[in-house]
């Protein structure tokens, strides 16, 4: 038997208890879950991250407005910061699946996927309520430098060749060829070279200490700078007049699951083909 030799232990214990038992839970009305409580850095370790993106867009050859999207994989390593109170986040890419759109298939080569920057980020967990958010995740494909890299306009077919923009894109994939590469199958035969900005905002429920789901709001820029097929040269963005985030905000999602420490891409891939990790939705 444990003997409590001190009479303020009982008090002191009781009152770091209270937030879990009277915070009412969160709960997100989109996806219909509720938060659990859970202890403070109890989400430190090895994570697999699958997130799904879906967006519309009119395509002015098609007449219509078209879905396209893609299925991003991850392993993050995350770790507790006592004194912020937060997790910072390291993240590696693992899988990039992009969906077929109006007849065209395009493929992430791996040597452009593994280019990817991914700077740390910082995960906001009311432990008391199980709500979780991340704002502002960051992946730059092809560009580094710029003055603000969340907001700094995209190089674009126009100016990519000029100082300051030019200083901005590099053969991320080290091919040969500027940007990152994407190949190109379906109704277009080739390859485009492409620089990329997505910022990416996370909004979901901690369900236990082994896994959290949510969704995503993705704002996208981007800027096809050279291509072998000439009509696919263009830039874009979401959200814009021509590109969107799907209306439903239920088909933009993340589920991540725990992994055992010293997990690798190899475990994500694992968790992905056993759907450890969901294929359609998390909830």
């Amino acid at each position: 038997m444990i003997r409590n030799s001190s009479p303020l232990a009982l008090p002191a214990l009781l009152a770091l208890l209270a937030p879990l038992a009277c915070a009412e839970p969160y709960y997100d009305d989109d996806i219909g879950v509720e938060g659990v409580a859970t202890p403070a850095g109890s989400l430190e370790g090895s994570w697999a991250f699958h997130q799904r993106f879906i967006s519309v867009a009119f395509i002015p050859i098609l007449g219509r407005e078209v879905e396209s999207g893609s299925d991003q994989y991850f392993l993050v390593q995350r770790s507790w910061d006592a004194e912020r109170q937060a997790y910072v986040d390291s993240w590696t890419f693992c899988v990039d699946i992009n969906h077929e759109s109006a007849g065209l298939f395009m493929e992430t080569p791996d040597a452009t996927r593994d280019s990817v920057e991914l700077p740390d980020s910082v995960v906001e967990v009311d432990h008391p309520v199980g709500a979780y958010s991340t704002v502002d995740l960051l992946q730059l494909w092809a560009l580094r430098d710029m003055p603000d890299p969340l907001t700094t306009a995209v190089p674009t077919p126009d100016n990519y060749q000029q100082s300051p923009q030019r200083d901005w894109i590099y053969d991320a994939d080290g091919d040969g060829n500027v940007g990152c590469t994407m190949l190109l199958r379906g109704f277009f035969e080739g390859e485009d070279y492409y620089v990329n900005r997505k910022v990416i905002d996370y909004r979901g429920a901690v369900l236990s200490e082994e896994r959290v789901i949510g969704l995503i709001s993705v704002r996208s820029s981007w800027s096809v700078l050279e291509s072998t097929v000439p009509v696919a040269v263009h830039t874009g963005e979401i959200p814009s007049d021509e590109a969107a985030q799907h209306p439903d905000p239920r088909r933009s999602w993340f589920e991540m699951v725990r992994l055992d420490e010293g997990a690798t891409c190899a475990e994500v891939e694992r968790a992905r083909e056993n759907e450890t990790l969901v294929k359609l939705y998390p909830y």
